[in-house]
């Protein structure tokens, strides 16, 4: 497992994490499931005793982040590999974003965001 470090400054992510309707944050985490080749993504919700929201799992089967793309991928806002491209890299599926920002409107989801990838 490779720890990426984030280098940018609070006021910025905190503007690019705030998103109006956090089911935005959900939908942006599912497109990049189908720019990554998934055939299949699941969202589950995890309650707490007193039945609030207490973890969100988006998962597929697409084919990931490598190590080697790992520091590209989070290491900074903007950047996107599918800035100009327009479709994935194995399936050649067309794709979803290009901003290399809405990774990071998962914040607004939490405070706590981990991403596994194979």
């Amino acid at each position: 497992m490779k720890e990426v470090k984030i280098q940018v400054k609070n006021d910025h992510l905190k503007r690019t994490t705030k998103v109006k309707k956090p089911i935005l944050a959900i939908a942006e985490l599912i497109w990049n499931s189908f720019d990554a080749d998934a055939e299949k993504v699941s969202v589950r919700f995890y309650e707490n005793p007193i039945k609030g929201i207490d973890k969100i799992e988006v998962s597929d089967n697409g084919h990931g982040i490598f190590d080697d793309d790992a520091e590209m991928s989070f290491g900074s806002l903007g950047g996107s590999w599918k800035k100009n491209k327009k479709r994935s890299k194995q399936k050649r599926g067309l794709l979803h974003g290009q901003a290399g920002k809405g990774r990071f409107r998962s914040f607004s989801l939490g405070e706590i965001v981990n991403w596994r990838t194979m």
